[in-house]
């Protein structure tokens, strides 16, 4: 048994705590994505991609500028 498991889940770094919120927001945009795509019928699913993908770019844009931030402000 690992000592460190009987007190709990280990604290993370502030960095750290940046990067996994960014890495979860970002997998929650692509899911986003997918799932706006998958749901479109046939004779909409061009404009559903359009549209899906540009609110995909403008997320993931504002997730980059959310950690860059968050890293600045944590002295990375």
């Amino acid at each position: 048994m690992n000592p460190a498991s009987a007190y709990g889940p280990r604290e993370m770094s502030p960095a750290s705590a940046a990067r996994t919120a960014w890495q979860r927001r970002r997998h929650a945009a692509w899911i986003d994505y997918l799932r706006s795509t998958r749901e479109a019928d046939a004779s909409g699913y061009e404009h559903v991609e359009q549209q899906a993908w540009a609110v995909l770019e403008r997320r993931l844009r504002r997730n980059d500028e959310l950690l860059a931030i968050a890293l600045h402000n944590v002295g990375v």
